[in-house]
């Protein structure tokens, strides 16, 4: 017996449609090029606000030592993984790990500022930096130190953005083509919930095409 079709969104569902002039990209942040869809699926410790200041994303809050050499970043309570596992702090830092060591195949030049990383407890982050170093906010909200789950990412590192994704963002990962990529809010967020229930992210190469869309 043939499966079923999968499941389109109702006549009422608010969706998004957005298009671009190339390929979509691997829905990793240890993928090559990072598309626009990744900060609706996963999310960051700090984000970018006005002024270049920094705002709470998974850390709720965060701290500094007297010497500027130590940062702590509190995780908010209650965020989870599309897959269900619980953000801890010891689930933040596997990722950024990864990333630091091996993103593009080799180190990365913005990690060089940090000495060291651990976790505190379940639910805080400690960086300890070789010098004091007030940037280290836009070291975390970058697209290179998203968080995603990264025991998701080693059951199959082949399939992750491809067929599976696993980040904490209002929006869990439904599937991926160099010409589509869909993305459908995550029920179990945390946080504000999104006025979208449909994401869908569009590659129309030629620009008239583009255009008429």
């Amino acid at each position: 017996m043939p499966s079923p079709p999968p499941a389109l969104p109702s006549e009422r569902a608010v969706i998004l449609r957005e298009a671009f002039d190339y390929e979509c990209s691997q829905v990793s942040p240890t993928g090559p090029h990072i598309d626009p869809c990744h900060i609706a699926i996963y999310e960051l410790l700090v984000v970018r606000g006005r002024g270049h200041r920094a705002l709470p994303g998974l850390a709720e809050r965060w701290d500094v030592s007297a010497d500027g050499l130590e940062w702590r970043f509190h995780l908010r309570p209650g965020a989870r993984f599309h897959t269900g596992a619980p953000l801890t702090a010891e689930a933040v830092l596997a990722p950024l790990a990864t990333l630091r060591d091996s993103f593009n195949s080799g180190p990365l030049w913005y990690w060089d500022p940090v000495e060291s990383m651990w976790a505190e407890g379940e639910r805080t982050v400690a960086f300890r930096t070789r010098y004091p170093y007030v940037r280290l906010p836009s070291l975390l909200w970058g697209t290179h130190s998203t968080i995603y789950n990264e025991a998701t990412r080693a059951a199959d590192p082949d399939g992750f953005g491809f067929s599976t994704a696993d980040g904490t963002g209002p929006f869990r990962f439904v599937s991926w083509s160099p010409e589509l990529v869909v993305a459908e809010r995550f029920a179990g967020y945390d946080g504000p919930a999104p006025h979208l229930d449909r994401i869908e992210w569009h590659a129309i190469l030629d620009p008239h095409e583009r255009l008429a869309a």
